[in-house]
């Protein structure tokens, strides 16, 4: 892709180009940040995806990063965090995470063949930008993660109604432990993945998909595609996951399952080590997350639940008051990623001073002006 022609957007961080073969490419650039995406960018992706779904010429939307680190890391939660700090009544974390999430919604709805390369950290929104898609490329360096509990947030972007579609209780596993899952096989395995496509030839597939003639996305990444090496370990590992973490109602329930596990040594199964990461989470926000999933795992075809608008609504509240009406979030994000002590000061400080009442409050309606901001696609 030759970067006479590329266009770059006012944030600096995202460019795009729509090839003469018709294949439009979105590149995230923001490298320093492991391409943390900030309103502005979710603006500019939004704007680009919304223009080449409705050009003619256009066959196929791909989305990609300049750096070899990451895919993206993120939403841009420090900002969120630093104007709740100014400001307590700041409304910029509804606007950003309602910009991310109607992003996510016209992904999820794009007409065109919607192409993510997932090279490197996807994390959080890194994982909602891509992960609602249809073609959904891993490689042997990519890293996928929900960590969102450690920072007093819900696991959000959509990933409930992803974790619905993974076998068994591995998704909840991930939303609760913030889990990291990047052996290819598992990846596709969980259906994170729609392909594998090693990085040797990734630079293959995006020369190709730069200048060859296109009329059958899937056949075209079939030919660079191949089996992963190796079985997926989450295979072996899925019995001691649902025993777990499948219909529990409460974290409390989730702990006592796990204290009760032996290691397994040949599988890689380490319950203590899945206890210390859901330990690093904030309470409040560990019992939000399971009642949440719960609720979407339950959903029938008529419950809103049932689809990502519906889904990202719901999150879209619970992670606005996780915002503004609770500690934890400006606490956790101190804790991991400003001071970095890793020592973050939770209140509710114990699982057992989270109620059922304390959790409902979380899923209530917001005030008018901000409910309006979440503008899903149809």
């Amino acid at each position: 892709m030759s970067d006479k022609y590329v266009e770059t957007l006012g944030s600096g961080f995202v460019k795009s180009k729509l090839e003469s073969n018709g294949v439009a490419f979105i590149t995230l650039d923001r490298p320093k940040a492991l391409n943390a995406c900030n309103k502005e960018m979710c603006a500019e992706i939004f704007e680009l995806l919304q223009k080449y779904n409705s050009t003619a010429s256009c066959k196929a939307i791909v989305l990609d990063s300049s750096s070899p680190r990451a895919f993206c890391s993120g939403g841009d939660v420090k900002a969120i965090a630093s104007s709740l700090k100014d400001d307590p009544a700041s409304t910029l974390g509804a606007e950003a995470l309602a910009t991310e999430y109607n992003l996510i919604c016209a992904a999820a709805a794009c007409d065109k063949p919607y192409i993510s390369i997932m090279d490197g950290v996807t994390m959080g929104f890194g994982l909602g930008l891509s992960g609602h898609g249809k073609y959904r490329i891993v490689t042997e360096k990519t890293l996928v993660a929900m960590p969102e509990n450690v920072i007093g947030l819900l696991p959000d972007v959509g990933f409930a109604h992803i974790a619905n579609r993974i076998p068994g209780a591995i998704g909840i596993f991930m939303a609760l432990s913030g889990g990291r899952i990047s052996n290819p096989s598992d990846l596709l395995y969980t259906g994170i993945g729609s392909h594998y496509i090693s990085i040797e030839r990734l630079p293959e597939l995006k020369k190709a998909l730069s200048s060859d003639e296109i009329s059958d996305v899937a056949s075209l990444l079939s030919q660079y595609a191949a089996e992963p090496p190796g079985p997926a370990p989450l295979l072996q590992l899925q019995p001691y996951i649902d025993r777990c973490f499948s219909a529990k109602d409460s974290v409390a329930a989730v702990y006592d399952a796990l204290e009760g596990e032996q290691a397994v040594q040949e599988f890689g199964w380490d319950p203590q080590q899945v206890v210390k990461g859901m330990e690093g989470g904030a309470p409040s926000t560990l019992s939000v997350t399971l009642e949440h999933y719960n609720r979407v795992g339950r959903a029938t075809d008529s419950d809103p639940l049932s689809t990502i608008q519906g889904v990202l609504r719901a999150e879209h509240r619970i992670c606005v008051h996780c915002c503004r009406d609770a500690p934890d979030f400006v606490e956790g994000v101190r804790a991991a990623l400003v001071d970095k002590d890793k020592n973050p000061s939770w209140q509710p400080g114990q699982l057992s001073e989270v109620s059922a009442e304390f959790v409902e409050k979380y899923f209530q309606p917001l005030a008018n002006d901000l409910e309006a901001l979440f503008r899903p696609e149809p």
